[in-house]
């Protein structure tokens, strides 16, 4: 060890110096300083012994013959409070004796007087130098049990997680042989630990999944070391359910597969739930068809009205001429004329109710301009007979959807409006459809006049089977529905607020559903 080694480790060790001869203990106290920052004088060994209760020492240099209390044998009481306490002897006596006590106490030196200051500082090198090994020594033992510590501990909350997460867990060797399951992995299989390990995985295969959905799976795993998706598999007593797997590859420093763990989560109620979800879903949009085609009788009804009097009265007029033998052929061409124009009016109505009703979710490239105004056509009596006017601001843009849905959603809309209107006195009756083209979506504006929505029921429109309309009215569907098709078949969003608008000068107040889909060039959709 060099010097400066030996001053950079031995600053922050302490001294205990135990010495009668005032002397000799100046001239060690000299060379002691360069050394060490804490030095602690004792003049015998009583007092020696003492200062040492008092305090830790790293290192007690002792003379030997002392008044009270000799050197050895304060060495002694040392050594029976602390075995490992390093100690250095000074002394001028060099009889076999005493150097054989010493080494039976355990003294780490023995410098002789006349002291020769290399002999010390060798002495000192060796001691610090051990010291130093001593401490580094217990560092790495302390860091070790708190490493081990740590590690134990994670490895109990390891433990306790795999044991009692509701996911089962599956590890298996290399060679795909399971060597370790949790219990909820039991519990979903039906199997005991004793039946599982030992066995392949396979030993599960319900046999619902083809060889290609394997054969991806592996390709997956041996890629990206991970997969993760549904499977069926068989419980022990034959009952087929249906999981979410993960499984992961653990490797080793060489990168080398050891362990595969799996980690399945039992989706059989979630499934259930989902299919339940999708009949109750199938069940309202059912309801909702029929309520819509309650209206739509109506609207029937009022649409035939007037070529049913055109008819009667074409058939009146030709019976009249018949009994006073009037019939001229030009009559019977005008009649018959305008009885067949009256027939296709009636026949193109109910075409275009049938094509409403188609059940089928077919997707075609359709303007929308043109599907406001199939729309429109379906409540035109409504709308007549309500004295509603329509003010139409449209990008005629062309899409690719499903129409009926569409006209479906602005039906519902323009229905409710419809209804406002009819409970109100408002004179001029006002609703404005705005369609138009925002970056990559499509904007749907339909608002009126008829004075808005009640705000506390504003947040509820949307709200299966929340309705305004009485008993025998309303469903409490038709927005449900309207919103659900815009968000799952038109990946949109539909919002209803109260506004207060200009229009011609004259200050208007009404509700404003406001509908953004998804918008894709024609290019993009036929991929």
């Amino acid at each position: 060890m060099t010097l400066e080694n030996l001053q950079k480790i031995s600053k922050n060790l302490t001294v205990l110096y135990v010495e009668d001869e005032e002397s000799i203990a100046s001239q060690v106290l000299h060379y002691l300083n360069k050394f060490f920052k804490s030095i602690i004088l004792a003049k015998d060994g009583e007092e020696g012994f003492l200062r040492f209760t008092e305090q830790k020492f790293d290192i007690v240099l002792t003379d030997i013959y002392m008044p009270k209390m000799n050197g050895l044998d304060m060495l002694k009481k040392i050594k029976e409070i602390d075995q490992t306490q390093n100690c250095i002897i000074i002394s001028g006596y060099s009889e076999i004796s005493l150097f054989i006590e010493s080494i039976k106490i355990g003294v780490d030196g023995y410098i002789l007087q006349p002291i020769e200051f290399d002999q010390m500082s060798q002495s000192l090198e060796n001691i610090v130098d051990k010291i130093d090994k001593t401490r580094a020594i217990k560092e790495y033992q302390e860091n070790l049990e708190n490493l081990v510590s740590k590690k134990t501990y994670e490895l109990k909350i390891s433990s306790k997680v795999f044991e009692n997460v509701t996911e089962g867990i599956v590890v298996t060797n290399k060679n795909g042989i399971i060597i370790s399951v949790n219990k909820s992995f039991c519990k979903i299989s039906g199997y005991t630990r004793t039946e599982l390990i030992g066995n392949n995985p396979s030993l599960l295969n319900a046999g619902l999944n083809e060889k290609e959905f394997y054969k991806e799976m592996w390709q997956s795993i041996q890629n990206k070391n991970t997969w993760s998706g549904k499977i069926f598999n068989k419980k022990k007593n034959g009952e087929i359910y249906a999981s979410f797997l993960n499984i992961s590859i653990i490797s080793n420093e060489q990168n080398d597969v050891e362990n595969y763990v799996g980690v399945f989560t039992d989706i059989t109620q979630v499934l259930e739930y989902e299919k339940d979800i999708r009949a109750k879903d199938i069940l309202l949009s059912q309801q909702s068809k029929m309520a819509a085609m309650g209206e739509m009788i109506d609207n029937i009804a009022h649409q035939w009205k007037q070529p049913l009097s055109i008819v009667s009265a074409n058939i009146g007029v030709l019976e009249i001429k018949s009994e006073f033998d009037d019939f001229q052929k030009e009559d019977i061409t005008i009649a018959s004329s305008s009885i067949m124009n009256a027939v296709t009016y009636m026949s193109d109505t109910i075409d275009d109710f049938k094509n409403f009703f188609n059940a089928k979710k077919i997707k075609t490239y359709f303007y929308i301009e043109k599907t406001v105004e199939k729309t429109l056509k379906l409540i035109q009596s409504k709308y007549k007979n309500t004295d509603i006017e329509v003010v139409q601001n449209i990008e005629n843009i062309e899409l690719y959807a499903c129409e009926n849905e569409l006209v479906q959603v602005l039906l519902n809309i323009l229905n409710n409006s419809a209804d406002a209107f009819i409970k109100s006195t408002i004179e001029k009756r006002l609703v404005f459809i705005d369609i138009k083209k925002v970056k990559n979506k499509i904007s749907i504006m339909i608002k009126d006049n008829a004075g808005g929505i009640d705000n506390n029921i504003l947040d509820k429109i949307f709200q299966a089977r929340f309705t305004t309309k009485e008993s025998n009215n309303g469903t409490g569907i038709g927005l449900y529905m309207s919103k659900k098709i815009i968000q799952e078949s038109f990946g949109g969003s539909i919002i209803a607020n109260n506004e207060l608008f200009q229009y011609n000068n004259i200050g208007h107040q009404g509700a404003c559903f406001k509908v953004m889909i998804e918008y894709k060039d024609i290019d993009d959709d036929q991929e």
